[in-house]
Parts: structure tokens; C-alpha cells; sequence
């Protein structure tokens, strides 16, 4: 029906109208499993070897880790978020500071479309790109509640992407895909220098018992207060009493 050419086109078009779209429908929300790192499992590198992703990160280097779902075959918001991240990599020092790991959900994944996929995104040569089998990669996704739906060979899935702490603890989802890069980069600065404030909003289970105890011990300080006041005050004990 349409030629190869046209398809390129219209592809790199919607890719560029994202690109400059302003920021809308797109939010940075706190993870809900922050206490806990990424499972450990296997995937498959570009040689084919099976190896476990925890052992894949740490050869990356250090730093916050993006974490960027995709399988090569999507023609619209896997190539978008790829571009997204690559001008997130080139602003932040050409990515000195970020470690990013693509991860294909697709099972039918292979080591030469992974290829094809660098090659056609300019991925570079620092990001790593990993494939996994079924059980592995649903395991892998299912931790950050990521449901991925398969449609006549393709792939219905959420646009997000996943920031991760230099020790692989979750903090933080780009929820959408209308957003600003800038909004990643802030987010990765506060996991470089977490303060107070990104505790907070990445620990709410947290800050909720930590809250419940406050409320719990100053009711026991206060009733230990009365009971002592009453005692070391006759007037108040005799009128009690009386």
C-alpha cells in the first residue's frame, strides 16, 4: 500500500510533533515498591548470554539508571521515548551522569533486531539494550505493574519509563509521553542529591507509620503527664475523689 519511504517519513514526523509538543498529560509520580531493588533476572545480551540484569547494571558504571521498556518493532512511542532520553542523555554531559538500560518485552525479540533497533534510533554505544524469555521479562515488568497486551503481532503498552536509584531501588515513573525532558532531568538531579524532601515523596508507607507512631507516643507522653500531674497534685486527687 504505502511505500517504505512514506512510512519513514510519517514516522519521523510524528517523532518531531511529540518532540515539540509542550509538556501535557505526562507526570513524574513517586514508585510504589521503592523499599525494595529490581528483581534479579536473566536476560539475554547482545552475544546471546544469558546473565543477570543486576550484574548488567553494575558493569554500566554508577549513577541513577533509566529504565526504558520497548520492543523494536513499535513504530510510534517506543522510538518517541528513545529520542526523549537520548536529548535527556545529550543535555545531562552526554549522559555521564545516567545509566540507561532499554529492555524488550517482546519474547520473539532477536540478537539482530536489537541491531537493527541501535542502528535505526542512533542508540549509544553506552546504553544497553537486553531481550529476555517470556517468564523472565513478565516477572521483570510485573514489578514495576507494567501490563504489556499482545494484538495481531503487536504490542499494546503503557508509555512510561522507570528512574532508579544508583543501588537499583525504584523512585520515580514518567508517566505519558507529552513531557518535557527537562522534568526527567530534575528527577534524576534529586536522585543524585536525595534530601529530605525526595525521602518523603518516594517513602509515603513510611511517612504514614512514621506519622502513626508520632501521634501513638505523644498520646502515651500525654497520658503519663496527667497520671503524674494528678498524682503530685493533692487538690486535684482530693477533688477527684471527693
Amino acid at each position: 500500500m504505502f511505500g517504505k519511504s512514506f512510512l519513514l517519513r510519517s514516522r519521523a514526523l510524528l517523532i518531531l510533533a511529540f518532540l515539540v509538543a509542550p509538556a501535557a498529560d505526562a507526570r513524574i509520580v513517586p514508585a510504589t515498591q521503592s523499599a525494595s531493588p529490581i528483581p534479579d533476572v536473566q536476560v539475554l545480551d547482545a552475544a546471546g548470554n544469558s546473565v543477570s540484569i543486576r550484574s548488567v547494571i553494575a558493569a554500566m558504571g554508577s549513577g541513577p539508571i533509566v529504565i526504558l521498556p520497548i520492543y523494536t518493532r513499535c513504530a510510534a512511542s517506543c522510538p518517541l521515548q528513545t529520542q526523549k532520553i537520548k536529548q535527556v542523555w545529550n543535555d545531562l554531559s552526554h549522559g555521564s551522569s545516567i545509566r540507561v538500560l532499554a529492555f524488550s518485552f517482546d519474547p520473539q525479540e532477536t540478537a539482530e533486531s536489537i541491531s537493527d533497533y541501535r542502528r535505526r534510533e542512533g542508540v549509544p554505544d553506552s546504553w544497553v539494550v537486553v531481550r529476555a524469555r517470556q517468564s523472565d521479562a513478565r516477572t521483570f515488568f510485573d514489578f514495576f505493574q507494567y501490563s504489556v497486551m499482545s494484538d495481531n503481532g503487536q504490542f499494546v503498552h503503557p508509555d512510561r519509563i522507570f528512574l532508579l536509584d544508583s543501588s537499583s531501588q525504584w523512585r520515580f515513573t514518567m508517566d505519558g509521553l507529552n513531557y518535557n525532558p527537562a522534568e526527567i532531568e530534575q528527577a534524576l538531579a534529586q536522585l543524585q542529591s536525595p534530601g529530605l524532601g525526595v525521602w518523603i515523596q518516594t517513602n509515603p508507607s513510611a511517612v504514614a507509620w512514621t506519622g502513626f507512631l508520632c501521634i501513638l507516643v505523644s498520646l502515651c507522653l500525654l497520658a503519663i503527664w496527667r497520671v503524674g500531674h494528678k498524682t503530685s497534685n493533692p487538690s486535684v486527687a482530693a477533688k477527684n475523689q471527693a
